[in-house]
């Protein structure tokens, strides 16, 4: 499944990210973004479902910032 997203950002729309994103895999999520202003930079970020409730999120961007992200999530 593909998916083309737009963000406006903050509420005085001063900014926004375009992306792409697409699995890879059953359990592996990509996406790719650029941002609309500013300093324009890029983001790379690679979602793995770990179960049903668990996922880890990994990100890195042109500007040199990166993190690591275990989200949990119940559905009910």
């Amino acid at each position: 499944m593909d998916n083309l997203g737009f963000d406006l950002g903050d509420f005085d729309f001063s900014g926004g990210r375009i992306g792409y994103g697409r699995y890879i895999g059953r359990r592996t999520y990509v996406t790719l973004s650029q941002e609309l202003a500013g300093e324009r930079g890029q983001k790379a970020t690679v979602e793995y479902q770990i179960s049903r409730d668990w996922k880890v999120e990994s990100s890195t961007t042109s500007k040199g910032t990166s993190g690591v992200d275990v989200i949990w999530h119940k559905r009910y």
